[in-house]
């Protein structure tokens, strides 16, 4: 009779316990890495919502870069990846965007899936998260030179719709450096 009442003592406290137990990291989106753009207003929140006008977002070129680029062997975010750029060949950026953001939440340190998304919200004239998702993708990207050249375009066009043709040259220097 002692020893039942010990086990089930036990067991109540094994369940007590796993109620308490921590998140799971895999649930969670990481937060961004780095700082801001240097050409971001001193007081942050100016323009945070704000769009720009860009002229035609099809008109600006990015590299192609492959599923195969995003040396992932994840059957998900590749296809995640396929819908996401018919999706925005479509114009359905709100597709495209939202579905990126789940091979985010799947695969957070993705250098391609972040660049992928900065390329909507630049298209869908969210210029300054744009270019803190670019800069994400950059942090991400280490030696991957084509995907690094591509933000840097990216945050070029950026810096020259939000009208700061300084910002638009460093960018497009960088970009020469990687090449």
């Amino acid at each position: 009779m002692h020893v039942r009442l010990k086990l089930i003592w036990l067991l109540g406290l094994v369940v007590v316990l796993s109620g308490c137990a921590g998140v799971s990291m895999h649930n969670q989106v990481p937060a961004p890495v780095g700082q801001g753009h240097p050409s971001s207003s001193a007081s942050g929140d100016e323009g945070a919502s704000q769009t720009y006008p860009i002229g035609d977002p099809n008109e600006y070129q990015q590299f192609d870069i492959s599923p195969s680029a995003s040396s992932t062997g994840n059957a998900a975010i590749l296809a995640l990846l396929d819908t996401a750029r018919q999706a925005r060949q479509e114009g359905r950026l709100d597709v495209a965007a939202s579905t990126l953001e789940r091979a985010v939440r799947i695969e957070p340190r993705n250098p391609v899936v972040w660049h992928e998304l900065a390329w909507v919200r630049f298209q869908q004239k969210q210029v300054r998260l744009a270019v803190s998702l670019a800069e994400k993708s950059n942090l991400l990207a280490e030696q991957n030179t084509r995907i690094r050249v591509s933000n840097w375009l990216l945050i070029s066009e950026c810096e020259e719709a939000l009208g700061n043709p300084v910002g638009a040259e460093r960018a497009r220097e960088q970009a020469s450096n990687l090449q």
